[in-house]
């Protein structure tokens, strides 16, 4: 079975980055987003700012062109 991408927010730390590793340790591919960008992710990962609309629309232009996503973890939120 072909790996699945999976978008994960807020993946640099805590339980997005948690989530990242045990996508990574399914065999699947993370691929993450937040505004600061770890020493190591264990798949791709994009620095972006979440609440910048226009960055963020550049950046998943980005992500979807270079295939498809089959699953999101939504794990950011601002006030």
């Amino acid at each position: 079975m072909a790996s699945r991408r999976v978008l994960i927010t807020g993946a640099s730390k805590g339980i997005g980055r948690a989530v990242a590793e045990r996508v990574a340790a399914g065999g699947n591919v993370p691929i993450g987003l937040a505004r600061t960008r770890p020493e190591y992710f264990p798949g791709d990962f994009y620095e972006v700012d979440l609440t910048d609309r226009t960055a963020t629309a550049a950046v998943l232009e980005r992500i979807v062109a270079s295939g498809p996503i089959e699953a999101v973890v939504n794990n950011v939120g601002f006030a």
